[in-house]
């Protein structure tokens, strides 16, 4: 079995909810036979948060590649605990000098084909929104990606900034619900809701949204989780 190397990027909850996911995930396929083994590196999210609001990208990937460089280099397997991050993927690789990072947006891309959803409605941070690393991912596999206003996505970030500082809001829950209805209404034809912010899931389960639109979830961190763990099996 391989060692999974976590590298925790985001707020503490979400490096747990991979803790937990990947060993939930190792004991089923294994019939409770196995659990995984796991380095974990935590960095400073404050460290992160910084850099992030001032926009010092340059810094925050060599923050993130150097981890992987000296805490991770002996890894079978490499999880960047994060979506926005893989924004960077590339050049993260590249600067860690790494080939066994294993892509969130590839496994989503991956998940959202075998389940067949023609068209999604992608929420995450502004960059995951806005740029094109993940819809552009999407859509060149012929997946049709919708995404809220401007507005929308304002209010969808300022709950994962929430979220990362340990707060679940029922305000904000209802809040992120009724933008998911809003963009149904206005988009027929969504088939999936991808929760492309490995915070979202905290405040957004699958049963609720169901409750709202009557769509399935993608869980991007249980994906990525899974992911790893077949690989860590070589399954």
């Amino acid at each position: 079995m391989k060692t999974i190397g976590l590298v925790g990027i985001s707020a503490v909850e979400t490096t747990i909810a991979y803790v937990k996911a990947i060993t939930e995930f190792m004991r089923d396929y294994t019939c409770r036979q196995q659990d995984p083994q796991m380095i974990i590196v935590a960095l400073d999210f404050q460290r992160v948060k910084k850099l992030r609001a001032a926009g010092q990208w340059s810094e925050l990937i060599d923050f993130c590649s150097n981890a992987i460089s000296y805490d991770m280099a002996a890894q079978d397997l490499v999880v960047v605990c994060s979506n926005e991050m893989h924004r960077f993927y590339a050049d993260i690789q590249e600067l860690s000098m790494e080939d066994n990072i294993l892509s969130i947006v590839d496994t989503t891309v991956d998940y959202v084909l075998q389940q067949n959803y023609q068209k999604v409605l992608l929420l995450g941070t502004k960059p995951t929104m806005c740029e094109d690393f993940y819809v552009t991912a999407l859509t060149q596999k012929g997946i049709d990606v919708v995404v809220p206003t401007e507005k929308e996505q304002d209010e969808v970030e300022r709950v994962i900034e929430e979220l990362c500082e340990g707060i679940i809001s029922e305000a904000s829950r209802t809040s992120l619900c009724r933008i998911i209805r809003a963009v149904c209404e206005r988009e027929s034809g969504i088939q999936a809701v991808v929760l492309a912010s490995t915070e979202l899931p905290m405040i957004l389960p699958a049963h609720l949204v169901y409750r709202w639109v009557r769509l399935p979830v993608v869980n991007t961190l249980r994906v990525h989780a899974e992911a790893a763990v077949k690989l860590a099996l070589g399954l």
